[in-house]
């Protein structure tokens, strides 16, 4: 038997569900849109990108970490100033629990680092995960574009760059930059 929901759980569990509904009607009115405009590719196009994104969330779940698995199903609830693109590659070990504890550990610290670099003046718009692994390795590569889709080159004080390594080796993890500093690239 489950345990009774705590009003504050609740409350989260409706506003979730609330910003789930009002996206999906937001789907439903760009379809119904495109079939006014009789525009067949065009729903072809957006159906297929529904799909990829379900098949997003498909593998996000099975993570064996059930608070890393929420955390990454709800980032695009949490941060809605960012459009928020995540990719997960199939080889991922999803069974790693210690490994799992340290991913979300790294993006309960990145997110919010990132947050603040940005402080709503930099135009940030766009936020792309994509997540893998290499042998034993994981690796989160971390993209931000503007408005104009253009990619942020992450040039950030010493400072702020030392505060981000050393929050990221607390987790056994290394940052650095890659193609010409517009990519940061977490190794767990």
């Amino acid at each position: 038997m489950s345990k009774p929901l705590t009003q504050s759980t609740a409350a989260v569990i409706q506003d979730i569900l609330a910003n789930q509904r009002h996206d999906l009607m937001n789907h439903v009115q760009v379809l119904l849109g495109y079939q006014s405009m009789d525009k067949p590719e065009r729903i072809k196009a957006y159906l297929h990108k529904l799909c990829a994104q379900a098949e997003t969330e498909r593998k996000l779940a099975q993570f064996s970490y059930a608070p890393l698995a929420v955390t990454l199903l709800l980032l695009k609830q949490h941060y809605r100033r960012w459009l928020i693109h995540l990719s997960v590659h199939v080889a991922l070990p999803f069974t790693d629990i210690p490994l799992q504890k340290r991913m979300l550990d790294v993006i309960q610290t990145l997110l919010p680092w990132l947050e603040r670099q940005d402080d709503g003046n930099m135009g940030w718009e766009q936020l792309m995960i994509d997540l893998e692994s290499i042998g034993d390795d994981m690796y989160m590569d971390v993209i931000v574009q503007t408005t104009g889709q253009q990619a942020v080159i992450f040039d950030f004080s010493p400072m702020e760059w030392e505060r981000l390594e050393t929050c990221i080796r607390k987790h056994t993890g290394s940052v650095s930059l890659a193609d010409e500093k517009t990519v940061l690239r977490i190794a767990l």
